[in-house]
C-alpha cells in the first residue's frame, strides 16, 4: 500500500536533489563570503520550503479551481519529471548555475534559487498531485514537506564540507542516481496517470 508520508519525501528528495543543487549554489554565491552566503541559502531554501507548503495545503483547491483532472496532472508531472531526470541522467554542464556565474555581482532574491532551483514546477506538481491522490492525507503531506525541505536546506547550507570531501566528480555520480531512480518514478507517474483516465472512459 502506497505511504503518502514516506512516497512523498522520496519524491521530494529526488525532485529538490539537494546534493546536485549544491554545486549550482555553490557558483551562483561564489563572489560572496561565508556568512553571507549561508544567510543567503537558507533565506532561499526557507522561501522555497514556504512555496512548497503553500501548495501541500491548498493544492487540491487550486487543482479544482482550474478545473484540471488528476489524470492530466498525473500524466504532466511524470513527463517533467522524467525531462528533470533525463537533465540529471546527461547533465551537459550548461545549467542555471553556470548562467549566472558572470553575474553575481547582486544578491539572487527567490529567482533562480528559491524557484526553480529549490521550489520547481515539478516539486509542485508533484505535491499538487499527491494531495490530490489523497486526500485525507493533508497533514501527512505537510509534514513531508516540512521534513524533506528541511533535510535539504541543512543539506545545502552545509553543503561545502561536502563538497570538499566528495567533489564534484562525486556530486554528479549522486546525481546521476538519483535521475535514475526519478526516471523509474516518472514512469510509474505516467503509467498511474494514463490507467486513471482509461479507468474513468465511459463503457
Amino acid at each position: 500500500m502506497d505511504n503518502p508520508f514516506l512516497t512523498t519525501c522520496i519524491l521530494l528528495f529526488l525532485i529538490i536533489d539537494p546534493v546536485g543543487n549544491l554545486v549550482a549554489f555553490a557558483t551562483i554565491l561564489k563572489n560572496f563570503d561565508a556568512a553571507r552566503r549561508r544567510r543567503i541559502i537558507l533565506r532561499e531554501c526557507l522561501i522555497g520550503c514556504a512555496i512548497l507548503v503553500v501548495f501541500s495545503l491548498w493544492g487540491r483547491a487550486i487543482l479544482s479551481a482550474l478545473n484540471l483532472s488528476n489524470s492530466s496532472l498525473g500524466i504532466t508531472g511524470g513527463i517533467m519529471l522524467f525531462l528533470i531526470a533525463i537533465k540529471m541522467l546527461f547533465k551537459d554542464g550548461h545549467g542555471i548555475a553556470e548562467e549566472m556565474e558572470h553575474s553575481a555581482a547582486t544578491e539572487p532574491f527567490i529567482v533562480p534559487l528559491a524557484m526553480p532551483l529549490f521550489a520547481g514546477p515539478a516539486a509542485i506538481a508533484t505535491i499538487v498531485l499527491r494531495a490530490t491522490q489523497f486526500p485525507g492525507a493533508s497533514w501527512s503531506f505537510l509534514g513531508a514537506t516540512l521534513l524533506t525541505g528541511a533535510v535539504a536546506t541543512a543539506i545545502i547550507v552545509f553543503g561545502d564540507p561536502i563538497l570538499n570531501r566528495i567533489g564534484h566528480r562525486g556530486v554528479n555520480a549522486l546525481e546521476r542516481l538519483m535521475g535514475l531512480l526519478l526516471t523509474i518514478l516518472s514512469v510509474q507517474m505516467i503509467l498511474d496517470g494514463i490507467g486513471t483516465f482509461v479507468a474513468g472512459l465511459p463503457r
